[in-house]
């Protein structure tokens, strides 16, 4: 939910439309989300060393 406010907040804040760039979808941010979910779950679980 909050990507799909974040992009519509692109939308509207962007000085030209997405004509020219491919307009960006929630897709495009899922692999980030869930690398970056996945990055700080493996460092809490983490044995100390």
């Amino acid at each position: 939910m909050t990507a799909r406010i974040g992009i519509a907040a692109m939308e509207t804040a962007r000085p030209l439309p997405f004509s020219a760039a491919k307009r960006p979808g929630l897709g495009d941010f899922l692999a980030a989300l869930t690398s970056f979910a996945t990055r700080k779950d493996a460092e809490t679980n983490a044995p100390d060393k």
